[in-house]
């Protein structure tokens, strides 16, 4: 349960119920992952001695500390990668599926879980753990998951557990090493699953991938559909309204009164009235009132004011742009262009979009990825996501020969041009 007393399945259920926050999310994930993810090379050489990469294979020395030895890409570490990334998980979900759940995560509670499953080897004659890989990506709901830590907020702390027999806890207390089982060392616990087969499942360090996307912090994030509750349950109650207003069981759009000196009349006339009601749900039903002064009138008393006097448009678009700015999303993705108009507009409303898409992209590439393959032993090679709009690839291209003309005029008068460390 979160600060405000909203629990994490509520916030999906809001998100499932309300068609602009889904609406906003889903064009959020399409366009993140809509051209795929590639691997490449992370450098082109790498200085033996101090590290130091370069991104282009006409360096001779280096820069840093002046060695000649450089080393190249590993081909080797890819192998693996290329083969785990094209397998479909136990769920039969392919890496994108896992990365999609992951950015939905992201967007609805800001905290996202990727299991990385591993399978150990031990060595028979010592009992030592000689390596691991990872079997398959999963995700982890975070209705369910939880990290562990301690009074200070660091991870771990609490619990030991070791890598083969995960059965057992034991307190971190220092007074437990070993694993009395195989007698290998224990791990510390980082994370826990509280709905794993019925028992609490262990993960030790290495084992999950926690991010955050808005409001990234020690631990947990902080949810934007938190922060957006209020104006998400007043679009369900509009949405509720519109529903019964049209249903046969909605409040009458008023009460046609007619004095009349003859109220013996009036039971079998709501009678009537009831049965073109059931037919007609516009049917205005015509009252009559006794009167004694024998003057008749007609008179309309109205019960509720039309969608118009009650500005029901305008607030639901006020309701709906609020929750598309907080996501970055424009009203030109959520096919509403009536207010878009120009194309200087709707250059604008795309390029704020692509910015949202851009940062969400950065979670990956910065923080999901490089820990992903830090797990895997993967340091010569990067995996990173295209970006959303071709046209980078086009502007990216007429940079390029911009700078080829430039050098070539630089080269007529005498200069020597030099390949930069950005190509």
């Amino acid at each position: 349960v979160l600060v405000q007393g909203i629990s994490i399945p509520a916030l999906y259920a809001t998100v499932q119920e309300s068609i602009i926050l889904r609406t906003t999310i889903n064009t959020l994930c399409q366009e993140v992952f809509r051209r795929g993810y590639y691997i490449q090379k992370k450098f082109h050489k790498k200085c033996k001695n101090c590290s130091e990469e370069y991104q282009h294979d006409t360096v001779k020395e280096c820069h840093i500390c002046g060695h000649e030895e450089f080393d190249s890409p590993d081909a080797d570490q890819i192998v693996y990668l290329r083969y785990l990334l094209e397998q479909r998980n136990s769920m039969d979900q392919s890496f994108t599926d896992v990365l999609r759940e992951l950015e939905w995560d992201l967007n609805i509670v800001d905290d996202a879980f990727m299991i990385l499953v591993k399978d150990y080897y031990m060595d028979k004659d010592t009992g030592e753990m000689e390596f691991f890989r990872v079997r398959e990506i999963l995700r982890g709901d975070p209705t369910f998951f939880r990290i562990v830590a301690d009074k200070k907020g660091v991870r771990g702390g609490r619990y030991l557990v070791c890598p083969v027999h995960r059965n057992r806890t034991y307190p971190n207390n220092g007074d437990h090493e070993k694993c009395e089982t195989c007698n290998l060392d224990l791990q510390d616990v980082h994370f826990v699953n509280t709905a794993g087969s019925g028992k609490t499942q262990y993960y030790i360090e290495g084992e999950v991938v926690h991010i955050s996307k808005f409001n990234p912090s020690k631990l947990y994030g902080r949810s934007p559909v938190a922060t957006l509750w209020r104006q998400a349950t007043t679009l369900a109650a509009m949405d509720n309204y519109m529903y019964l207003a049209y249903q046969k069981r909605r409040i009458p759009r008023g009460i046609l009164a007619i004095t009349t000196d003859n109220i013996q009349s009036t039971a079998s006339f709501w009678k009537g009235a009831e049965e073109k009601m059931e037919r007609d749900p516009h049917y205005i039903p015509k009252v009559g009132v006794e009167s004694q002064s024998g003057r008749g009138k007609v008179e309309f008393v109205r019960f509720m004011d039309t969608l118009d006097e009650m500005q029901y448009a305008q607030v639901r678009d006020e309701l709906r742009m609020r929750i598309a700015a907080f996501y970055g999303v424009s009203n030109i993705f959520m096919m509403d262009s009536g207010k878009g108009g120009g194309l200087n507009n709707e250059g604008m409303q795309i390029l704020v979009t692509n910015r949202a898409v851009e940062f969400g992209q950065k979670i990956y590439s910065r923080e999901l990825f490089p820990r992903f393959l830090q797990e895997l032993g993967v340091e010569d090679w990067e995996i990173t996501l295209y970006p959303n709009e071709e046209e980078d690839d086009v502007t990216r291209l007429r940079r390029d020969e911009m700078e080829v003309n430039i050098a070539q005029r630089m080269a007529a008068l005498g200069f020597q041009p030099e390949l930069t460390e950005d190509a």
